[in-house]
């Protein structure tokens, strides 16, 4: 049989574009909620470099990672379109490369450095004896 020769029942193909429209739809919403739980971490720490204007703080990614999956669990799993045992409340995984440069794309003045097994986010003139 020649791929061009197939052809669905109307029912099923009917069924076959419900299914991926209810993925995608499924997926915006949940890019929407990462996007907002980013917003989250970084208006931390914004609040926290703001507070200490006068020093220059260090950042651990695993605690930002955390509290990113925290708020992203929370606007997930408790959103309309999904219920608690739902898959997308199951399992998050989050890729630490791409979050971190995530939020460094909101702060250019700091980097990353791995230190041990953990991330570390800091201003790059720390080490500046002014």
């Amino acid at each position: 049989m020649i791929a061009q020769e197939a052809k669905y029942h109307r029912t099923c193909l009917v069924a076959l574009y419900n299914r991926w429209h209810s993925k995608i739809n499924a997926r915006d919403g949940q890019t929407v909620c990462e996007g907002l739980a980013l917003a989250h971490v970084v208006r931390f720490m914004e609040e926290t470099l703001t507070v200490t204007s006068d020093s220059h703080p260090v950042f651990r990614m695993s605690d930002h990672r955390e509290m990113y999956v925290k708020t992203l669990h929370e606007l997930v799993c408790t959103g309309d379109s999904h219920s608690a045992d739902s898959d997308s409340c199951k399992f998050m995984y989050v890729h630490n490369t791409q979050l971190s440069e995530r939020i460094l794309c909101h702060f250019p003045q700091m980097e990353a450095q791995k230190v041990g097994k953990s991330y570390l986010l800091y201003s790059e003139n720390v080490g500046d004896a002014g």
